[in-house]
């Protein structure tokens, strides 16, 4: 369940890549000699319309929700959830999804990647950190709490945060210069890039030389190289690494996922294109190659209850390296928001170098280390 063209979100690719990895185990032969499916339904980030597709996820009695996300997640979530059907990898945008008794999100978020870039801004020399945040969101609250915590741990100032609307926006400006006039040397912008290129600009437009970290997997190749001397620098914190020449000798498993989408851009599907793909893409591809190694496991028919079951007894299932081993029943606390059902905090340091993502280091930080 995802919406597609949408003038608040599109996640096409996030189709596409789980489409491409259903193709490929059923090249292989499928689970155990059965075909997999997709059922996709596009929420148009519309109430009805989520609604109605939880009633035909349900009805059609799927064994999962693979990823997804939705402005109406909480709602989302709790009604799977109810009816026995495991959630996995969703991008949780609540709490209440972060918190779902058959929730299995896996990477921790905003709030912990947020206590990651202030741990990096302190480590990389920057004096004083600034938030751009919506101070009004209950959930972006916890945004704050995280910067400000991980800051007073690791002796960096906080500037506090600029209130910065949801949506809406058509002048950046005033944004800016409160940016500019913050004293902050390094700005964390957990923003879509429909709003960070246009804020980025404006603040380029002052004069100030701030740098900017962003969270977010939200910048395609093609974005960089379109925006290229504009974004040159910037710090991204990402729970999977960038896909390019560079990443795939240090993961062989990305040429996997390279080739898998490019096969599913040959049947016209125009989500599937390789530089217009955003990172997340590779998450969700590699989080479904170790749910099928899970069902492969099983000796049951592969219902919602038993794929459920299944989930909660795995342990230490290999994500190709692009992220730590992973045990779906284990669950981790995060700053600014408490306990939750993620099962793992893992960022990958990347900058923005003459028009490509390079990674900054050769291991992921964890945000349980950095928050202690």
């Amino acid at each position: 369940i995802e919406p597609t063209n949408t003038s608040i979100y599109n996640a096409g690719d996030e189709v596409a890549a789980v489409r491409a990895a259903a193709a490929g185990i059923n090249a292989q032969g499928g689970i155990n000699g059965h075909k997999v499916v997709v059922d996709y339904c596009n929420s148009q980030d519309d109430p009805n319309i989520t609604a109605s597709c939880v009633r035909q996820m349900i009805s059609d009695k799927v064994v999962e929700l693979a990823a997804g996300i939705d402005i109406l997640g909480p709602s989302m979530v709790e009604s799977l959830s109810a009816a026995g059907i495991p959630v996995v990898d969703e991008d949780a945008l609540s709490l209440g999804e972060m918190t779902a008794s058959k929730a299995f999100p896996l990477s921790g978020g905003i709030p912990a990647a947020e206590s990651v870039e202030t741990y990096v801004a302190a480590k990389k020399g920057f004096k004083k950190i600034l938030l751009v945040a919506n101070s009004g969101s209950q959930f972006e609250t916890t945004f704050e709490r995280a910067v400000s915590s991980t800051a007073k741990k690791y002796g960096i100032g906080y500037a506090g945060v600029v209130d910065f609307p949801v949506s809406g926006v058509s002048d950046f400006s005033p944004y800016a210069a409160k940016i500019a006039n913050s004293g902050a040397d390094i700005v964390s912008i957990p923003l879509s890039i429909e709003q960070a290129i246009p804020l980025i600009q404006a603040v380029r437009a002052l004069g100030s030389k701030v740098q900017f970290i962003i969270n977010s997997g939200a910048f395609t190749n093609a974005d960089i190289t379109k925006n290229a001397s504009l974004v040159n620098g910037l710090y991204i914190v990402n729970d999977v690494p960038p896909v390019n020449a560079s990443t795939e000798k240090q993961f062989p498993i990305i040429k996997t996922f390279a080739s898998q989408m490019s096969a599913e851009a040959s049947t016209g599907d125009s989500d599937a294109n390789i530089n217009d793909l955003r990172s997340f893409a590779l998450r969700i591809w590699d989080v479904l190659q170790a749910q099928f190694q899970i069902m492969k496991g099983m000796k049951e028919p592969i219902t919602a209850s038993s794929y459920l079951a299944a989930l909660n007894s795995a342990k230490d299932v290999s994500l190709n390296g692009i992220l730590p081993n992973w045990t779906p029943s284990a669950h981790i606390s995060i700053a600014g928001l408490g306990a939750t059902r993620y099962s793992e905090a893992d960022y990958w340091l990347v900058q923005i170098e003459g028009g490509q993502q390079d990674l900054v280091q050769s291991q992921p930080i964890n945000a349980e280390q950095v928050q202690g």
